[in-house]
């Protein structure tokens, strides 16, 4: 099977709606679900979700999966929203073993402490270096740089504001 790069939400191809977004005051959650098929390919990307406003300060970031076989090496980053090209993919969890199954994996695991409470377009650029930011929206995504021989669900769940 091909290499995926596909929007887990199907209204987000649609442009029916920008992922699931709730509001809390000043607080957006956003949930998603991807089911990974076994035939997924390595570098297979799940945009999670879609055009999240660089202005947008991510607070809390988890993952949840049931058991993948293989699925030893999943990150999550930004790619852009308009040309689909990787910002940084391993930005906010580097390299993570999801094999096993996990419940709530910090998915700012990568973020160092300093870089904490920045908004997305201040993070990417102390990441990737200044003045790189020329776009109003990033697509939060996982991508699987080993996706694994196995059938599974990933839900997450983010808060940002």
């Amino acid at each position: 099977m091909a290499v995926e790069d596909k929007y887990v939400n199907a209204d987000d191809v649609s442009g029916d709606k920008v992922s699931s977004k709730f509001g809390l005051g000043s607080v957006a959650v956003r949930i998603a679900t991807e089911e990974v098929a076994a035939a997924d390919d390595d570098g297979s990307v799940y945009r999670l979700f879609k055009a999240v406003p660089v202005d947008q300060v991510i607070t809390k970031l988890e993952l949840s999966n049931n058991a993948i076989t293989g699925a030893t090496d999943y990150e999550i980053g930004f790619y852009e929203t308009d040309t689909g090209a990787a910002i940084d993919i391993d930005i906010l969890l580097g390299t993570t073993n999801i094999s096993a199954g996990t419940v709530n994996t910090n998915g700012l695991g990568a973020v160092a402490l300093a870089n904490r409470g920045l908004s997305i377009k201040d993070l990417i650029e102390a990441v990737v270096g200044a003045g790189t930011v020329t776009y109003p929206t990033v697509d939060v995504a996982v991508t699987a740089n080993t996706a694994g021989s196995g059938a599974g669900t990933i839900t997450a769940l983010m808060y940002s504001k």
